[in-house]
């Protein structure tokens, strides 16, 4: 709890710090948000490609490699002033050869996040949001599969407070989340010693949770995203507290090119934090 409470106070923190603009800032949010009447809807596809080749001979060494990476982020949103419900799918998929081995897989996500709101009092919203994530196709370690769609997969339920002052920053916050933990494949499950299965293949947790996404252009043709999500288990003392934190740069070449550097970072009970970080430059088309 202890921890919930920490984070909730620094995200009260934090809010007000990204909702200061400055005077041209607040000229393009006004522009968002008269723009924010009805649906509005969109997305970008993008894929980069990356790749070193070396002669046998060459002085410094080095290893053939090869990187593919797409992206898929696609948007529904509606607004009428009283009401908002915003809509996001997020597909990500890559994979790279390094030398003579085999093709592995470096990227696999599907993220889908609905949110609903209704106006509370000036940027204030009570809202309601559902998340799903999981992969879309199996993964392969040393020829042995160790995941799929839905094994593992998260769904979330929560209800609580949305803070929405423009369409470049949104923060909410709910006391009240249930979290499903899935692995519908019980290959996937380990047993003990009597050969019962250490875990079932829903686990439910109730618990709190923010999620505050953050869109900022820094100046023409480069613009800057983070997303930031927390959980926290009210049944686990101490508490287990989950954390995923997105952060994507890009950079516009032209109307079908761009460059991106992206940095993710996944802290989840019971293990070390773990991050990404990609550097592309690829084809992009946004609509």
């Amino acid at each position: 709890m202890k921890k919930m409470i920490s984070l909730l106070i620094g995200l009260a923190l934090i809010i007000p710090a990204f909702a200061q603009t400055t005077e041209g800032e607040a000229v393009l949010k006004t522009k968002l948000e008269a723009k924010q009447t009805g649906w509005t809807k969109g997305g970008v596809v993008n894929m980069n490609f990356s790749q070193a080749a070396f002669s046998t001979k060459w002085p410094s060494g080095g290893t053939n490699s090869m990187t593919v990476t797409s992206l898929v982020s696609v948007f529904a949103n509606f607004s009428d002033g009283a009401n908002v419900w915003d809509n996001n799918l997020d597909l990500g998929y890559g994979f790279s050869k390094i030398g003579s081995a085999d093709l592995v897989k470096s990227d696999d996500k599907i993220d889908l996040t609905s949110k609903y709101g209704r106006q509370a009092f000036q940027a204030w919203y009570y809202a309601g949001l559902f998340n799903f994530k999981s992969q879309m196709t199996p993964t392969e370690v040393a020829g042995v599969k160790v995941s799929e769609f839905l094994s593992p997969g998260a769904m979330l339920f929560a209800v609580g407070m949305d803070y929405k002052p423009s369409d470049m920053l949104t923060a909410f916050i709910s006391p009240i989340t249930y979290k499903a933990d899935m692995v519908m494949n019980d290959d996937f499950i380990p047993n003990d010693l009597n050969g019962d299965p250490l875990r079932d293949n829903i686990e439910s947790q109730i618990g709190g949770y923010m999620r505050v996404l953050y869109k900022q252009p820094l100046m023409e043709n480069i613009n800057f995203e983070s997303k930031l999500e927390a959980f926290s288990n009210y049944d686990s003392d101490p508490q287990n507290l989950y954390i995923t934190w997105d952060n994507l740069l890009t950079m516009k070449v032209n109307q079908y090119v761009n460059a991106n550097v992206s940095f993710n970072m996944i802290n989840q009970p019971g293990m070390e934090v773990v991050y990404k970080e990609v550097l592309g430059i690829g084809l992009s088309y946004k609509f």
